[in-house]
């Protein structure tokens, strides 16, 4: 669960760079510390659904767009160093 949280964190902080938002911005228009958001970025803070579905319309993208950076990146993290994918993530 871990990963998936840091996976889901960097998901957030690469929509954040793209359009140009610092962290004290992001913060200000949840309602949360800039602590937060960098907890969240890093991993360390799980989200709930409802802040992960208010942190991407924040960024202007929708919550199936964040998930999918985010699982994408989990996939990445689950092949071993024999490049063996276990068949539950090839579907």
């Amino acid at each position: 669960m871990e990963d998936l949280n840091l996976n889901a964190g960097q998901s957030v902080a690469k929509a954040r760079g793209k359009i140009h938002m610092s962290q004290s911005q992001l913060a200000s228009a949840l309602g949360i510390t800039r602590t937060s958001v960098s907890n969240i970025e890093r991993g360390k803070q799980a989200m709930s659904l409802a802040m992960f579905c208010r942190i991407a319309y924040c960024l202007h993208v929708s919550p199936s767009e964040l998930l999918e950076r985010a699982t994408k990146a989990q996939r990445a993290t689950l092949i071993n160093e024999d490049n063996d994918i276990p068949e539950w993530v090839r579907d």
